[in-house]
Order: structure tokens, then sequence, then C-alpha cells
């Protein structure tokens, strides 16, 4: 969703040549807004998708008049660190192998400093994850907010009888599936709406599990919809067991405050006390917690009781980080 957002924006002032791994099909939502859009097929991490991805940036680059190179995060980056060498280079880093390795801030520095000293630009997604990386490189680190666009529509048509969560985006064991089939097990008007992407056994069980309503995978735009009217809770939960997750800067909080819609999540996210001071989210004390009728019955007595304001929805919306984007590609 975030990728698309950017591809988006990017292309309101610049011609975006895209590459990627997977096949093109109608769920490639950037490719309206590229030039040119290049999908290797294989898997991800194969050392021959690598190299096919690796030759075709390279011709690329020899064949088109290419300004700036815009990376996502540094595992991918490593692969491609000669072409950084010799052109404008921004590190857009979503989810960061540092902190996957919870090694932030100052700790293997001089692998850190071969990535990130040739970057001109290196974008993170909100000040906690800045303070992060290494002291040299927050100096050309700038902060685009995980946020969705504008939403204007919010009309809720949930059934009272019922607690529907929405569980979207990657679907995987680390984002707290085990709890919520554990809830829908003790309390029968505990529903499930989920859409995205299905990342392991345990979670393609899940979404088939009766009691579940999976749409697929879905646009940032139909997503919204949903969590608007359909939805009393949007699922938010990280395992915390590294740095990347107890950091965590969810597009689901800027989605709930785009659609008025309270998110449950974890008390180890760090932003879980922003989610306390606005009040709107019910905050789990711990991820790995078993008093599932408790966690239950919060969901159910603190349903309505939240509050989203005017100036918050008007803060964190996607319209507000665009020219910051937008300036990072700026070369002259």
């Amino acid at each position: 969703m975030r990728l698309t957002r950017e591809v988006k924006t990017l292309s309101k002032r610049y011609s975006i040549i895209f590459t990627g791994v997977g096949s093109v099909s109608h769920l490639s939502f950037a490719k309206n807004y590229c030039d040119g859009f290049f999908l290797i097929g294989g898997k991800r991490n194969s050392p021959s998708t690598i190299l096919k991805h690796f030759f075709l940036v390279a011709r690329l680059l020899l064949t088109k008049k290419i300004n700036s190179i815009h990376v996502v995060n540094e595992q991918l980056m490593i692969f491609f660190y000669p072409m950084m060498l010799f052109k404008y280079s921004v590190l857009d880093i979503f989810d960061s192998i540092f902190l996957r390795l919870s090694v932030g801030g100052n700790k293997w520095m001089l692998v850190k400093w071969l990535i990130y000293k040739p970057m001109n630009v290196i974008i993170t997604t909100d000040e906690n994850r800045k303070s992060l990386l290494p002291s040299f490189a927050r100096k050309k680190t700038i902060v685009v907010g995980n946020y969705p666009m504008r939403f204007n529509t919010n009309i809720k048509q949930t059934d009272n009888q019922y607690i529907t969560i929405f569980y979207y985006g990657s679907l995987n064991s680390h984002r707290g599936s085990d709890l919520l089939k554990n809830l829908m097990k003790v309390r029968k008007d505990i529903r499930v709406i989920a859409a995205g992407w299905v990342y392991d056994k345990a979670n393609e069980d899940l979404v088939n599990s009766s009691g579940i309503q999976y749409l697929g995978i879905l646009s940032e735009q139909e997503a919204l919809k949903v969590a608007s009217r359909d939805c009393d809770y949007i699922w938010c939960l990280f395992e915390p067991d590294n740095q990347n997750y107890i950091y965590a800067s969810p597009n689901k909080l800027y989605d709930g405050i785009q659609v008025e819609t309270a998110i449950v999540i974890n008390s180890e996210a760090k932003i879980s006390e922003f989610v306390k001071q606005e009040n709107i989210g019910v905050v789990v004390d711990n991820y790995y917690t078993t008093e599932y009728e408790k966690v239950a019955q919060m969901l159910i007595e603190k349903k309505g009781t939240f509050t989203f304001s005017h100036a918050l929805r008007e803060k964190y919306n996607w319209e507000n980080q665009e020219e910051v984007l937008l300036q990072t590609h700026d070369t002259r």
C-alpha cells in the first residue's frame, strides 16, 4: 500500500521506471503510474532471481537516462550496491534488516557505514525509527509518515450483535493471529474480516476457517472502505521479538484515524502509548496473553467509546507527506 502511494506521488513530477519481483496482474496497483514496469519471475530471495534483477537494472541504467534511483530497504540495496555509487540514490526503509536483527543505533557501524554512506537521502517512517539509525546517517534522513490518503466518507454499518475485527495487510504468525483465533473460539459474537497477503500455513488455515470472511488482496482505498463501513476494530498486533516490531510505525494505526475505526495493539509496541493517549484503540497488556475472555470482554465494553479528532485526521494523511517525498528526488 505504501509503495503504491509513493509511486503515485512521484509520478506527478517524475517519469517512473519500476522493477521488482513477481508477475504482472490486476493486483499490480503501481503499474498505472509508471512509464516502465518490469517484474522478474521467480522466488524473491533465490540467487537466480537476484541475478536476473541485477542485470535488468543494469540494462535500464545503460539504455535509459536515469536521474535517480529509489530503492526499498537495505537488503535490496546491497544487491545493487555498485550502481548506487554512480547515481543519485534514495534509500527508503520500510522494514530495516538491522531492526529485524535488533542491532539498531551505532551497532555494526562498519557495515552500516558501507551501506548508508553512498546514499544521498534516506527515508524512514517516523522519528523513532530515525533515532535507531547510526548517528552519521540521521543527518541525511527525512521522515515520510506511513499515512493513508485522506478519507472523507465514514459510515458505520456494523451489526450491534457482533464485534467485527478487520485483519489485513501481511497475514503472518508475528501479527497476533493466534490470539485472534482464540478470541473467536471463546466468543461466538466475535467475527473477523480478513484481506491481504497470506504468508504461512497457520494463516492460510485461519482465513479459510468458519467465522472469517476473506476478501483477498485489496487496494488501499478498498481496504479503507471496509474498515470504515463494516468493522469495529482494526487488528494491529506485533510480536515483540525484534526492534522492527517493537518500534513499528503501522499504516493500520493511521488508517484507523482516517476511517474513525479503533485499533487493537499490544503494549510492547512503543506506538501503543500514543493509542492510549489519544483514546483511539484498545491496548492488549501482553502479546502472548492467554486471557482470551478478558481481552474479548474489553473489546465488547470499549466498543464505541473512542474519540477521533478532526485535528488528528488532518495531520496524519498522505497529502501532507507528498511534497516531502517529491523533494527527495530533486537532484538540482
